[in-house]
């Protein structure tokens, strides 16, 4: 579950990197507008939940090992 979590974040920054070309692309070319909506924002939101999510799951693993460990 972690590791899913890493890879979400990865794709949310991968498309905040993608965005970034797209609009230095409109600026440097000069071709069309471009504007920011309110769902530009959500992949942020998106980033910062599973970054909670993965601190919470790693923290659940550390304590499953460590109640398997007084076992």
């Amino acid at each position: 579950q972690a590791t899913l979590c890493t890879w979400g974040i990865v794709f949310c920054l991968a498309w905040y990197v993608f965005l970034a070309l797209i609009f230095t692309n409109v600026i440097v070319m000069g071709e069309g507008t471009l504007h920011l909506r309110f769902a530009s924002c959500l992949p942020l939101v998106a980033i910062i939940f599973l970054f909670m999510a993965r601190r919470g799951i790693i923290a659940d693993e550390e304590l499953i090992r460590s109640a398997d460990r007084i076992r």
